[in-house]
C-alpha cells in the first residue's frame, strides 16, 4: 500500500473482514482498532487534510480499506479527503492500543485487529492480523501483484498498457537468456 508500513496490518484486516463481511458502511456505529502505542504515535494524524498527511493515518487507511477493500495510488489524494463518506467513516474510528508485544518484530503489537459494531449490534472482528500481506513471511500471490501493477498503472494513466506490460514483466523471471535480470546492477556482480 502506498502508505506508512505502520498501517499495513490494520489495513490488512480491514479488507479481510470487508470482503468476508459485505458492509452498509451506513450501518457502521464505530470501529476499533488495536494497534501498538509506537505505530499509533507513527501515524499521527487522526484527521488528515493532505494527501501527505493522509499517508500517516490510521483513521484514513482503515475508511479506505473498509470503503473500497484497497488503499491504492488514487485513494491517498487531497481530493479523497473531503469525500462525506471516508470522513464519517474516520470519525468512527477509535485506537485502542495493545499491549502484547511482538517478540521478534520491535514496536510491533503481536497483531493488529479491526472490530466494526453495527446499528444492529452486531460485532464483526477481523482475524488477527501478525503480518502484513507482503511480508516475509506472508508473501503477495500472483493476483495481488498484478492488482498493485495495475493500480500503479492506473495512476499513471497507462491503464491500457497494463496487459501487455505485465505479460512482459512477468515472463522477465522465466528468461534463460540471463539479460536484464543477470545484469550486474540488478545481481551485483562484476560492478
Amino acid at each position: 500500500y502506498p502508505v506508512c508500513y505502520a498501517g499495513h496490518r490494520a489495513i490488512d484486516a480491514s479488507i479481510e473482514l470487508a470482503q468476508i463481511h459485505p458492509l452498509s458502511l451506513t450501518d457502521i456505529v464505530s470501529i476499533d482498532v488495536l494497534i501498538s502505542d509506537r505505530h499509533s504515535k507513527t501515524l499521527r494524524y487522526s484527521k488528515p487534510k493532505t494527501a501527505s498527511e493522509a499517508r500517516f493515518s490510521l483513521e484514513f487507511f482503515v475508511a479506505s480499506a473498509l470503503s473500497h477493500n484497497w488503499v491504492g495510488l488514487s485513494d491517498v489524494d487531497d481530493a479523497n479527503l473531503t469525500d462525506e463518506t471516508l470522513q464519517q467513516l474516520m470519525a468512527k474510528i477509535t485506537r485502542r492500543i495493545s499491549e502484547d508485544m511482538d517478540p521478534v518484530l520491535d514496536g510491533f503489537a503481536r497483531y493488529d485487529q479491526v472490530t466494526v459494531r453495527l446499528s444492529d449490534g452486531q460485532r464483526l472482528i477481523s482475524a488477527p492480523v501478525s503480518r502484513a500481506l507482503g511480508h516475509a513471511e506472508r508473501p503477495l500471490d500472483l493476483a495481488h501483484i498484478r492488482t498493485k501493477f495495475e493500480d500503479c498503472l492506473a495512476y499513471a494513466g497507462r491503464s491500457s498498457d497494463a496487459e501487455a506490460l505485465f505479460s512482459a514483466v512477468a515472463t522477465l523471471a522465466d528468461s534463460t537468456e540471463g539479460t536484464l535480470l543477470s545484469a550486474p546492477w540488478v545481481t551485483g556482480r562484476g560492478v
